[in-house]
């Protein structure tokens, strides 16, 4: 058993996760098909952390690769500035503000609440990119 299935019962085995892919997803006329129907296989009956991580995680790549929030660019930050942000969208009073909320760490143009639940997605990920960040910093001192 892998030491993910340990740490999260219920998770499905890195086999399973193939047999569904294998069982679901082909190519046509050159194309790859059956994937949305493996995706939402694989997360059928999952516990409800596991895909709220997964959406953490998905978010999190989703800064990268579309704001270009990178390592590098997160890296430059000497102050607690992606916490400061990650906490504003934790926040449910701030699930509707039209300005930043006291404490915002970057410019105005930056803060876009979407609601309770895309912003604790958004908060998480945010948190998740200060523990790399953090992560990093210690690797760095270490030599």
């Amino acid at each position: 058993m892998s030491q993910v299935a340990t740490a999260w019962p219920g998770l499905r085995s890195e086999r399973e996760i193939l047999a569904i892919l294998q069982a679901n997803v082909g190519i046509e006329n050159g194309v790859v098909v059956g994937l949305e129907a493996a995706a939402h296989a694989i997360v059928a009956e999952q516990p409800s952390h596991v895909l709220i991580l997964a959406e953490v995680a998905a978010e999190r790549q989703r800064q990268i690769d579309v704001e270009g929030w990178t390592a590098a660019h997160d890296d430059r930050y000497a102050h607690p500035e992606l916490v400061a942000a990650g906490l504003a969208y934790l926040d449910p009073k701030n699930q509707t503000r039209k300005r930043p909320p006291h404490g915002w760490p970057w410019d105005r143009v930056w803060w876009k609440p979407k609601g309770y639940r895309r912003n604790f997605i958004r908060g998480m990920a945010l948190l998740v990119a200060n523990i790399e960040q953090r992560r990093r910093a210690r690797a760095r001192a270490d030599g």
